[in-house]
């Protein structure tokens, strides 16, 4: 039996719903996104207590922003990487350094924004949150009802994960993608690494996916893929 993908865009990123025996996310969103998430599923007949595993595909606010609110609703087990597990206890991430100038100017407006919202008054929404599952390598999804498992993709963070399914999709974050090329598949413009972001997509091309899910721009066939990095490496 093959999964069915639910995408749940949520602006400028999108969560996924992986619907086999049991139903995983990949992905929470921002803090204010846990409501969505659960109204976009139930239009889809998927009901909170379905949910058995959120996975984080790595450590940055608006992948890991509605996993508390998504937790408490729905009893799911949250699962991250080791690595990028401190930022998810924390409930903050800082942004990530970039690997050109388009990225370095957004770096600096964000910044800058982050630091003039300091002074609002307002109290933030909580965010942090424990994992129930943490990880250091392949882990296979058996367990909850799904036929495929996570694999570290790092690079973006030092604990970017992916969840590849048996019947080829598979996810990965932020991995790829950038919103200047939304149409094609391309690098990120920020990251932790961009010699391991490089590797990590040699990684996925090697496994010769059949559709390929990134979190900010669309989906891609492998025939995309392979155009848009065959002389990457």
């Amino acid at each position: 039996m093959s999964e069915k993908i639910i995408p749940v865009p949520l602006g400028m990123v999108s969560a996924f719903a992986i619907v086999g025996k049991e139903v995983i996310l990949v992905d929470s969103g921002m803090p204010e996104h846990g409501p969505v998430i659960l109204d976009k599923l139930a239009s889809e007949n998927i009901k909170p207590e379905d949910i058995k595993l959120i996975v984080i595909t790595h450590g940055h606010m608006d992948h890991f922003g509605g996993a508390r609110f998504l937790k408490e609703k729905t009893g799911a087990k949250i699962l991250i990487h080791s690595q990028d597990a401190l930022a998810l206890k924390n409930g903050f991430s800082g942004f990530p350094r970039s690997f050109n100038l388009v990225g370095a100017f957004i770096s600096a407006l964000v910044r800058t924004f982050r630091w003039l919202m300091s002074f609002v008054k307002a109290p933030p929404v909580p965010s942090g949150v424990e994992p129930d599952i943490t990880i250091d390598g392949e882990y296979d999804l058996k367990e909850f009802g799904i036929e495929g498992r996570i694999i570290p993709t790092p690079g973006h963070t030092p604990g970017a994960i992916s969840v590849l399914l048996k019947q080829g999709d598979i996810f990965v974050g932020d991995l790829i993608g950038s919103f200047l090329k939304k149409n094609q598949p391309t690098l990120p413009l920020w990251g932790n690494s961009e010699k391991q972001i490089r590797q990590s997509v040699k990684k996925v091309m090697g496994l010769c996916p059949s559709m390929v899910y990134p979190s900010h721009v669309r989906a891609f066939s492998r025939k995309e893929m392979e155009v848009a990095f065959w002389n990457y490496f």
